[in-house]
């Protein structure tokens, strides 16, 4: 069966992350504290970013550059250079 339904989550916070997954209906959500490690997941063809303002550009960009198509909560970036990365990201890479 196709993991595409489900909703892994990543979180630096493990207490936080496993407190998030307690509340999902999805017995075999992977949880992952590490986003290069959830954006190596093959299986994984969509990243909802939701990162603090200091990572979100950082993160869609990572997601881009690995494939992943992303979700990107808005504002998609607070640095003008920021949204540029992630513009060139997504023209770079095909990724939407």
């Amino acid at each position: 069966m196709a993991r595409g339904h489900q909703r892994d989550r990543c979180d630096r916070d493990r207490p936080r992350l496993e407190k998030a997954a307690a509340n999902l209906e999805a017995p075999d959500v992977r949880l992952f504290t590490d986003y290069e490690e959830l954006l190596l997941q093959p299986d994984i063809g969509l990243v909802v970013v939701a990162s603090d303002g200091t990572l979100h550009g950082q993160h869609v960009v990572m997601a881009l550059e690995a494939g992943k198509h992303v979700l990107s909560e808005i504002p998609m970036e607070y640095a003008f250079d920021e949204c540029r990365s992630i513009t060139e990201a997504v023209e770079r890479t095909g990724q939407q």
